[in-house]
């Protein structure tokens, strides 16, 4: 049971850290001034997670 969980944790911090980086090119790739690049990374990364969590409820509900 413990290494379900402790494997649990180990893909929520693998999501976040894909999703920052995803993000951060992302943004880099469309501005060249660092606070543009942080703050567009930012938003996409919130986009991002939203429409994650979004498909993980749908899931729950459907199936």
């Amino acid at each position: 049971m413990f290494g379900s969980i402790v494997s649990g944790s180990c893909d929520l911090l693998c999501a976040f850290y894909l999703i920052a980086v995803v993000s951060l090119v992302y943004a880099g790739t469309r501005h060249e001034k660092m606070k543009e690049i942080f703050s567009d990374a930012f938003r996409i990364m919130m986009w991002i997670s939203g429409f994650s969590i979004a498909v993980l409820i749908l899931m729950f509900v459907l199936f």
